[in-house]
């Protein structure tokens, strides 16, 4: 069954979300940036942003979405 949740994962778009729009001022050294994994066949879409480190959000991100995988096959 992992192999089979490997494989989906693989065939998902992992991304960091950006806006279109740069913010300035005081808060241009604290921007943080979600990582979105999607799955167009299956339509799912998880957006993690909490951590300011990149790899942390898709290492989250992935798992909530092997979650969200084993709950729609159980």
């Amino acid at each position: 069954m992992k192999e089979e949740i490997n494989k989906i994962i693989n065939e998902c778009e992992i991304y960091i979300e950006k806006p279109k729009e740069i913010p300035g001022g005081q808060h241009c050294g604290m921007i943080t940036y979600p990582t979105v994994i999607y799955h167009p066949d299956l339509n799912i879409k998880i957006s993690v942003g909490y951590y300011k480190a990149n790899y942390k959000n898709k290492q989250i991100a992935i798992e909530l979405f092997e979650l969200a995988l084993l709950k729609l096959i159980i």
